[in-house]
């Protein structure tokens, strides 16, 4: 037998249910299936009953097919994740000839499972028969009812929501019951659209658990009544205000472990870390050996500018290797870029290696951040500033305890600033940054991994006035996106390929567009999932330290084609002070966000980190799988990440029901008034797709802002006239158990 924990989704079943039936008793529930498998291969057709007897699972092989002792049996016991994974094998006393029999039973060593939650027994079962890989039962034997298909149904008519789970019930019989959190600040529950509903106060929401019942992969509707309170797009989940330097910059190191460099007033350098949890609720400082100091600035000045790059992965409880750089006073105001490697635990503990290594050319007194870029787990290449105008591009060496040797290959720029590099293929790189007369360069450049030689392959200026503060990432095939500010301080993003060779495409430019009409200081791009990338930036200069310094936020699509639509343009995140921010993905759309921001009351410390949603994840959602929200202004849904919208200034704060539904060739968005009547009903041509599957838990109102109720998600695309009907009766939602009669409307199953 092998137990493990796991949220893993049984996969879909294949076969079809011709039948179902089940009888509920004092002591025992009964389920009964017959599945086939269509089509030209091997099928498998049996009868299985499952029931609890004595406070055991029990399952009896009634007719058809003797089942190999290879067939498997998956159980989950009370609505637990830890499930357990037999095969016939484990059952030898009750089978015989090798084989499951027709008339054999056989008796899970459970122990007795009476009691272990409010509403008795409950096991959830799936069997496998291996040989044609065919579900040829799954189960869910209970006192009430056993569900056919997937979904579920929640109406908010409780009276308290406790904060544990099966707090939040499903009436759709698939037990997907919810958990409202968090603990001291649930949502709170209210007079709804039909009998109470909930009330969201965008810190809030209800967690219902990932399972094989919410993993929808062919057709959907997802509906709700929803009530919203804001057009406001930015929901924060934490905050960790006056705990850093100037000028942070954050990587991801292990897990939850993230390291903040950021430099210290008129002192040194600061190498922090911290546990961010992946849904970005809690974050915090390692209070032990989670701090290493470095560097040197004279008086006042902050010119570190520091930066740092993981060099090898975390294997087991070996630590990470981190590689950092900066630009240290050596004394009389002379600078030169340093480098150093430190030694990263599991728990976040910092060890310095006592390597460290000082690049000859002296820089600049006030210059930029420079660049690091890792090659292998052996070799990075580094870019920073001298203090003739140029730059160098330098291969270094890291060994496995740390040590830092620069190999003998450079490569000399003239001019060079602002450098930022990114990845293109393999050994080739790509470098963007700020050359000649301030126009935006970007070079590419091979570099060996055994030797470090560096070879420039091409050059391109993708703009040939100014281009400060470059940011590039990739897109898709040979497109890339470069983010930067333009001499007139606004921001613009453009599209360009390179080929896999290093080489710049005929016409290297596809599409470009201006980011907002506010200023666009330091830029940052990242990915976040499908075609979806945000952008952070200050609309003030970072030398200045105004108290009226925004942070703006701007959500943009990208296409593998190189086009380029602003989706979510000009949001702020930070009102009082914001420079030089830098965004960081956590998790499917939740980011951490570094930034100088207010001063903290004279603490030296002004570095503040948040984390945020993403903002199309508002309301109801399963990952990039499905979801739908609301807000005064406008309506969204999307399956798989592609998006559907409906704008109407005249939503407001009312009540309106929601729906999406895709039937794998169209998503489709209605919207319905209070009295049911339809306000809209948007189209978007999605063929041929599976909707995702994804372990994240299903997720009703975080994010969210207002009132929502009614919520309810259909294994089935309903039609038109289904949608209006139960926008309509408010006291037929239980779908799941009954059929939609008369008005000429088909039944949903």
């Amino acid at each position: 037998m092998k137990n493990s924990r796991s949220n893993e989704a049984i996969s879909q079943i294949i076969g079809e249910i011709i039948l179902l039936a089940i009888t509920v008793t004092s002591v025992s529930v009964i389920a009964m299936q017959i599945l086939s498998t269509p089509g030209p291969q091997d099928t498998t057709i049996v009868t299985i009953i499952g029931k609890i007897e004595g406070g055991h699972p029990v399952f009896e092989l009634q007719r058809g097919e003797n089942l190999s002792r290879d067939t498997k049996l998956i159980i989950n016991i009370s609505e637990r994740y830890n499930y357990s994974e037999y095969t016939l094998y484990d059952f030898q006393k009750y089978i015989h000839d090798q084989k499951w029999n027709i008339g054999e039973q056989i008796i899970l060593p459970q122990g007795n499972i009476t009691g272990l939650n409010d509403n008795g027994p409950r096991v959830e079962a799936t069997i496998i028969d291996t040989k044609t890989n065919a579900i040829v039962f799954w189960g869910i034997l209970q006192e009430g009812i056993i569900t056919r298909y997937k979904g579920g149904i929640w109406h908010f008519n409780e009276s308290y929501w406790s904060g544990i789970y099966h707090d939040v019930n499903d009436s759709s019989g698939n037990s997907n019951h919810g958990i409202a959190k968090p603990f001291f600040n649930k949502p709170k529950i209210i007079n709804g659209i039909d009998k109470n509903g909930g009330y969201f106060d965008k810190t809030n929401y209800i967690e219902v658990p990932t399972k094989w019942s919410i993993n929808i992969t062919d057709h959907i509707t997802v509906a709700a009544w929803m009530k919203p309170y804001t057009s406001d797009f930015i929901s924060y989940t934490s905050t960790l205000p006056n705990k850093f330097g100037f000028t942070p910059y954050i990587i991801n190191v292990a897990d939850n472990i993230y390291a903040i460099i950021s430099e210290e007033q008129g002192s040194a350098g600061l190498l922090q870390t911290m546990n961010i949890t992946s849904n970005g609720e809690n974050v915090t400082i390692i209070p032990y050996h989670g701090e290493a100091r470095f560097g040197y600035a004279q008086g006042n000045q902050r010119n570190l500018r520091p930066i740092i790059t993981k060099i090898k992965e975390k294997i087991l409880n070996t630590p990470s290797m981190v590689l950092i750089a900066y630009n240290n006073n050596s004394g009389g105001n002379k600078f030169f870029t340093e480098l150093r490697t430190y030694n990263i635990s599991n728990n976040g503990s910092i060890y310095y290696t006592k390597n460290y290594l000082t690049l000859p050319e002296q820089g600049p007194s006030n210059g930029n951040r420079p660049n690091l870029q890792k090659i292998t787990d052996t070799l990075c290449v580094i870019a920073y500033q001298t203090n003739n105008g140029g730059g160098i591009i330098k291969t270094l060496t890291i060994s496995s305890n740390g040590t830092i040797t620069p190999t003998n290959y450079n490569y000399l720029e003239p001019t060079l600033s602002e450098p930022n590099f990114f990845p293109i293929n393999k050994n080739i790189y790509g470098l963007a940054y700020r050359g000649s007369s301030n126009k935006g360069i970007i070079k590419t450049f091979n570099f060996n991994n055994s030797t470090g030689y560096i070879t420039n392959i091409s050059s391109w200026n993708y703009s040939e006035t100014a281009a400060f503060q470059p940011c590039v990432r990739h897109v898709s095939g040979n497109i890339f996106a470069v983010v930067y500010r333009s001499d007139t301080a606004k921001g613009i993003v453009k599209t360009f390929e390179i080929l896999p060779n290093g080489r710049f495409g005929p016409t290297p430019e596809y599409k470009n567009i201006t980011l907002a009409k506010v200023n666009c200081y330091t830029p940052w791009i990242v990915h976040d999932v499908a075609d979806t990338y945000s952008v952070v930036y200050s609309d003030q200069d970072d030398t200045g330290n105004n108290a009226g310094c925004n942070g703006y936020y701007i959500e943009l699509e990208l296409g593998k084609n190189g086009s380029i639509k602003i989706t979510d343009s000009g949001k702020t995140f930070e009102q009082e002070r914001c420079y030089s921010p830098i965004i960081l993905p956590i998790n499917e759309h939740i980011f951490v966000i570094v930034y100088k921001g207010p001063s903290g009351g004279g603490s030296g410390h002004p570095g503040w980190l948040i984390t945020v949603a993403y903002p199309g994840m508002k309301g109801i959602f399963k990952g990039d799988a499905f979801f739908i929200s609301s807000n005064t202004t406008q309506v969204e849904g999307s399956i798989n990440n592609v998006k559907i919208y409906y704008n109407d200034t005249d939503l407001g704060e009312n009540w309106h029901h929601i729906s999406l539904t895709y039937d794998g060739t169209n998503i489709i968005l209605f919207v319905h008034d209070i009295n049911g009547g339809l306000i809209n009903k948007t189209s978007k041509y999605y063929p041929n797709h599976k909707i995702t599957l994804t372990p994240i838990d299903l997720y009703l109102g975080r994010n969210y802002y207002g009132y929502i109720d009614e919520i309810a998600i259909y294994e089935k695309a309903l039609n038109d006239c289904q949608i209006n009907y139960i926008s309509q009766h408010l006291h037929e939602q239980r779908m799941l158990e009954y059929y939609l009669l008369g008005n000429n409307c088909w039944p949903i199953w």
